[in-house]
C-alpha cells in the first residue's frame, strides 16, 4: 500500500488537478454513481473531543475510501494540532487498499475547488441576465 505524506501530495497535485476531479466526481453524484452515507462521528467527552468517520465510494471508478478525522481541541496545550485525518482508498474490485494519506491540504484544496467551481457556475448564470 502507498502510504503519502501532506508534502507528497503537495508537490504532485494542485488545483487544476482537485477542480478536474470535483468536477467528474459530482456528475458521477449526479449520475447515482456515488454512495455517501452520512458521517459517523463519535464523542469523547473526556477530552472534550470528537472522531469523524465519512464513508464513500464512487461506483463508476470502482474505488471507495473512508475519510477519518479527529478533533482534539486541548491537543495546542501539547504542541499537537487540533485536528487531525488521514484518507484511506480502497479498490472496490477487490478490497485491496490502495493509498493511506494524509488529509489536512486535500480537505482545504477540495474546499477552494468546490468554491472555483461554484464561482464559475454562477459567473455563468449572471452573464445571462
Amino acid at each position: 500500500m502507498l502510504i503519502l505524506s501532506e508534502k507528497e501530495i503537495q508537490t504532485h497535485y494542485f488545483m487544476q488537478d482537485a477542480i478536474r476531479d470535483l468536477k467528474q466526481g459530482l456528475q458521477a453524484k449526479n449520475n447515482g454513481m456515488i454512495e455517501n452515507p452520512p458521517r459517523t462521528v463519535i464523542e469523547i467527552p473526556k477530552y472534550n473531543a470528537s472522531g469523524l468517520y465519512m464513508p464513500s465510494a464512487d461506483l463508476s471508478l470502482e474505488i471507495a475510501s473512508v475519510k477519518v478525522v479527529s478533533i482534539f481541541p486541548e491537543n495546542p496545550k501539547q504542541q499537537k494540532p487540533t485536528t487531525q485525518g488521514v484518507l484511506l482508498l480502497t479498490d472496490a474490485t477487490n478490497g485491496e487498499h490502495i493509498c493511506l494519506m494524509t488529509a489536512s491540504f486535500l480537505t482545504r484544496l477540495r474546499t477552494g475547488a468546490l468554491s472555483g467551481i461554484a464561482t464559475e457556475k454562477m459567473a455563468r448564470l449572471m452573464l445571462k441576465l
